[in-house]
């Protein structure tokens, strides 16, 4: 039970600008139900209302007890795992799976580190530049004639699976992925190694970026460690250290 309470523990509900105070109120309910208890707020609407208190029925201590943030990547900085939720597919969208794919892995990095689930306003959903805070995204699996959630709905069905899976079975393994902040670094480190070779924009394309762009996509799938960002980044080192050496 102690592991249980742990792992759902080190699991984060982010609402990304919510607008309409029920859904905040009713998400801390889901959360209460299923064994959840940190909500974090990304500039949400003003909040602290009988509305949201009485949508969140006896769940007060989730409301009151909620992270509030004005920007997203302030939010997510400390969190080792970031899934992001949405319904659309296509474009900056490639690392999106079917929720329940990603479960076990949520639970076993869970196990000893932070893993933060967002969830997007209501209207719009994760925009694309909230998308880039994230390692992986998931889908929930609705019918295509009418895919659209709730919120907290959307909500709801995600901690439940967590929830249900966490107490059918301990995850098989624990992984210690790498921080968000060794992560950005790596990927400004990569950034720089690929200017250094030379690659920046050809034509009217955007060569780097878009090389970086599919080096995140790859990685984000990897879930690296510590030692793996370590070793990256030694790679780069190395490169640019060679090509000092011969411009010499």
């Amino acid at each position: 039970m102690a592991f249980i309470r742990k792992t759902a523990e080190n699991i984060h509900i982010l609402l990304v600008r919510p607008r309409h105070v029920g859904n905040i109120g009713s998400s801390a309910r889901a959360m209460k139900n299923t064994g959840f208890s940190q909500l974090v707020l990304v500039d949400p609407a003003p909040y602290d209302v009988p509305e949201t208190y009485m949508m969140g029925w006896n769940s007060e201590d989730v409301i009151k007890n909620a992270l509030v943030f004005s920007s997203l990547k302030e939010a997510v900085a400390s969190y080792h795992l970031v899934v992001g939720t949405t319904r659309r597919k296509g474009k900056g969208r490639e690392n999106l799976y079917p929720l329940e794919e990603l479960l076990e892995e949520i639970l076993s990095v869970a196990g000893k580190n932070r893993v933060a689930v967002l969830f997007g306003t209501e209207s719009t959903g994760l925009l694309n530049s909230d998308l880039k805070e994230c390692h992986k995204l998931a889908y929930i699996d609705t019918s295509t004639v009418f895919p659209s959630l709730n919120l907290s709905q959307a909500v709801l069905v995600v901690c439940y699976e967590l929830h249900k899976l966490l107490r059918r079975e301990k995850p098989k393994s624990r992984l210690r992925p790498a921080g968000k902040a060794h992560l950005d670094l790596m990927y400004t480190h990569i950034d720089h190694t690929l200017k250094v070779l030379g690659y920046d924009v050809k034509g009217n394309r955007p060569l780097r970026q878009q090389i970086l762009k599919r080096i995140r996509a790859v990685f984000s799938r990897a879930l690296l460690e510590k030692k793996d960002v370590q070793m990256v980044r030694g790679i780069c080192q190395q490169i640019e250290k060679h090509l000092s050496r011969i411009k010499r």
